[in-house]
């Protein structure tokens, strides 16, 4: 009768160490970044969506400044960012969308950069 309590207190200990040893899942932040070459006054948007395509965060950059990297931490369910822009250019103000979706990912940054070569729209991505 003895051994077998004794073999009951170890096997209990041993489940209850296996159970307390049990992480969470770490979860690695997605970021982002906004940065621009173009040497207009921009205000950027910067809208998160999640897989089901609802837009749940957003972000702003008031005044990009020429080589100045605004970076981002996403909101935990984010997949995905679109950006919008309204900027003005030799005294003509426009809105116009950035024609690219950027996926995040988990533990890295992505670089949303606006440059001569950025392709822009009046259609959202």
């Amino acid at each position: 009768m003895k051994k077998l309590v004794t073999i009951l207190a170890i096997a209990l200990s041993m489940i209850a160490m296996t159970t307390s040893c049990t992480k969470d899942p770490v979860v690695k932040a997605k970021k982002y970044s906004f940065q621009t070459e173009l040497n207009w006054s921009i205000k950027a948007y910067l809208f998160e969506y999640n897989d089901a395509g609802d837009k749940i965060n957003s972000q702003t950059v008031e005044k990009a400044e020429v080589g100045q990297v605004y970076p981002f931490t996403a909101h935990e369910d984010a997949t995905k960012v679109k950006c919008y822009l309204k900027y003005t250019i030799l005294g003509k103000s426009e809105s116009k969308w950035v024609q690219q979706v950027f996926m995040l990912k988990e533990g890295s940054t992505v670089a949303i950069n606006v440059n001569g070569d950025t392709i822009i729209g009046n259609k959202e991505p």
